[in-house]
């Protein structure tokens, strides 16, 4: 049994019976919510902090070995293609390839270039359904779609219901 099987019993042990019949039941159980994620907001915080330093330490292991190991790999004979050069080890290859140049692009400038080119054989048109228009335009029956002027079924779209979903919002104490 690990760690949350033993709180999950505590917990159903601790509150056996428990039942909320007033505002003052309701505020108490509030209380507790708040409470408890104040805690895990307080631990979250803890072993993020944590986590980073863990991570920034293993990046400059990781950032450093890599570093010599591009500085080995320079004097070693390697297995060349157009793209890559690669050196074997028993437990790992060393690779470089050769990157594709990025481009940076303005695409509103490139349109105009394009346009004032009469080259419409390099612009792409997206078609794509107008999501907001069809479901103010179209009503829901059940799982289908229909065109309540026509009564028609629209094909390609199936209408999930999904389940209501219960929350708490927690209110902020004023601080001032």
């Amino acid at each position: 049994m690990d760690y949350q099987e033993i709180d999950q019993e505590q917990i159903k042990e601790e509150y056996e019976g428990f039942q909320i019949t007033d505002d003052h039941a309701a505020e108490w159980a509030i209380q507790k919510i708040k409470e408890a994620q104040g805690d895990t907001a307080k631990w979250a915080e803890h072993f993020a902090a944590q986590l980073e330093k863990i991570r920034a330490a293993n990046q400059s292991t990781i950032d450093f070995m890599t570093g010599k190991l591009a500085q080995y790999f320079a004097t070693v004979p390697t297995k060349d293609t157009k793209t890559q050069s690669k050196y074997e080890l028993p437990s790992a290859t060393l690779i470089r390839k050769q990157q594709q140049p990025t481009y940076d692009r303005d695409n509103n400038a490139l349109l105009a270039y394009l346009d004032g080119s009469k080259r419409d054989d390099l612009v792409r048109v997206k078609r794509e359904p107008a999501w907001d228009e069809i479901k103010k335009a179209f009503a829901v029956q059940g799982e289908t779609m229909v065109d309540p002027e026509t009564g028609e079924v629209v094909a390609g779209v199936k209408v999930v219901a999904r389940p209501d979903v219960f929350d708490v919002k927690i209110k902020e104490a004023d601080h001032a």
